[in-house]
């Protein structure tokens, strides 16, 4: 485990120092967000009120639910408040007598964590280059439980304004080579460690992907869905 905290901890850095040195602006966005950036609404959300449910549990097995007559009450008392807005809205009522009202309807507002950074923040962020890295924890409630799908993890998720698909597929490679580079040269005793203990062909590969002057392979969606799978 010690080994593998190390090297995480050197590809963290690797990351944020190969976006620096080519001019991305780092930006870290709040966990909690009221944007469902997907539109599926499969997101976790987050609540202080599961202590009051419970209370209220309790509450409503000593006492019964109300009645009809009550309901209808309750009902035409949030009406009364509402109608209460609108009245002070129309008529340009100070900030402060309408905040007073507002208060009663507005109790809580739906809050998520994060599915990725497709948010409401993103027009209002000042750009370096027209580049941005959004590298940081994520959140996914994926209806599956493998080691592929995870409920929490980091994410690298940089954008770059104005590019193409080769632009995309240049930046990727660049970011892979590095990475392998920095490994070698700042975590080779782990690497080593690695390679003694679980992978024997592991620094190999490092030092073949982070040698090589040509472009890596490029291949077919569907072909490498066919070799991986």
């Amino acid at each position: 485990i010690a080994v593998i905290a190390q090297i995480r901890n050197a590809l963290a850095l690797a990351t944020h120092s190969f976006f620096q040195e080519h001019h991305f602006l780092y930006v870290h966005t709040p966990i909690i967000t009221t944007s469902d950036c997907e539109g599926a609404g499969e997101m976790f959300q987050v609540t202080t009120l599961i202590s009051e449910a419970e209370m209220l549990e309790k509450d409503l097995i000593k006492n019964p639910p109300p009645l009809e007559a009550d309901m209808e009450a309750a009902k035409q008392l949030v009406s009364e408040r509402g109608l209460a807005v609108k009245q002070l809205k129309d008529a340009k009522a100070s900030k402060a007598d309408t905040g007073a009202s507002v208060v009663e309807l507005n109790k809580a507002k739906e809050s998520l964590l994060k599915l990725d950074e497709r948010s409401k923040l993103k027009p209002g962020i000042p750009q370096k280059d027209g580049k941005i890295d959004y590298t940081q924890d994520f959140f996914a409630p994926e209806q599956s439980h493998t080691s592929r799908h995870l409920a929490e993890f980091w994410m690298v998720e940089p954008e770059i304004a104005f590019a193409d698909l080769q632009d995309d597929m240049n930046c990727a490679e660049a970011y892979v080579k590095y990475m392998c580079k920095w490994l070698l040269e700042k975590c080779l005793d782990d690497m080593e460690f690695m390679a003694k203990s679980y992978d024997k062909g592991c620094i190999n590969r490092l030092k073949m992907v982070a040698s090589t002057n040509t472009n890596l392979s490029i291949i077919l969606y569907l072909i490498s869905w066919m070799i991986f799978k």
